[in-house]
């Protein structure tokens, strides 16, 4: 649930930048592809009626199968859209549902931002068949699932918790590393003191020390000498 709500809250961060490329004449078809919005949308379980063998009509759950979908809008029946991501240079073609009525491409949650490359291309046979007529350049941040976490509840200002940012590298050890900072960081100013102390007692009692010796030994020097007039 925590997941999911995060998801929804990156809808809003997601990136979209148009090209166009348009060498076809067909003004209905680029204007078409002109047309076709992305909406960064949460993947959800929906509900279908099926038949079975009997002819009975029964409700049927199909489970999502993704973390978020791109949903590309509106559809058009003369138009092929394909995506490539900067994670996986495979091109992807989107795919239309019957069901939920929607032409969509399916996402797996990811760490590091994902940057899609958009492609709508003419799939009429009679005009412009396979022409490219837009690029779309469209950015999903990553979802940082530490930032979920109940240090991150109680260090919002910390970097590594920022919902988007790029946790790829943040291992168990770098988190091991963060939150014994922060514990420090959020002692009273005696605790962290005395925390320090115990921490970094040597550098403090050596130069004690070599003081305390260095005067010691001015001090018998002097002594003697003095016991000698």
């Amino acid at each position: 649930m925590k997941k999911i709500c995060a998801i929804v809250i990156l809808i809003i961060i997601a990136l979209t930048t148009p090209k166009v490329f348009a060498i076809c004449n067909d003004k209905e078809l680029i204007d078409a592809a002109q047309k076709i919005t992305i909406n960064f949308e949460e993947d959800t379980d929906y509900e279908i009626t099926v038949t079975d063998s009997a002819g009975k009509q029964m409700k049927s759950i199909v489970e999502r199968s993704y973390a978020y979908i791109l949903n590309f809008t509106p559809y058009n029946e003369n138009l092929l859209v394909g995506a490539k991501e900067n994670l996986n240079d495979t091109l992807t073609t989107a795919v239309y549902d019957e069901y939920i009525k929607k032409l969509y491409i399916g996402s797996s949650i990811h760490y590091s931002p994902k940057k899609y490359t958009i492609y709508i291309y003419s799939k009429n046979i009679n005009s412009c068949y396979g022409e490219l007529l837009r690029t779309i350049e469209y950015t999903v941040p990553a979802f940082n699932e530490f930032s979920l976490s109940t240090f991150c509840k109680e260090n919002p200002d910390v970097k590594e918790c920022g919902m988007t940012y790029d946790s790829s590298g943040l291992d168990e050890k770098k988190i091991d590393k963060l939150i014994k900072t922060a514990s420090v960081k959020n002692l009273p100013a005696k605790e962290r003191l005395l925390n320090n102390l115990a921490k970094y007692w040597y550098f403090i009692l050596i130069p004690i020390l070599l003081i305390s010796i260095y005067y010691s030994v001015k001090i018998h020097i002097y002594k003697k000498k003095v016991s000698k007039i």
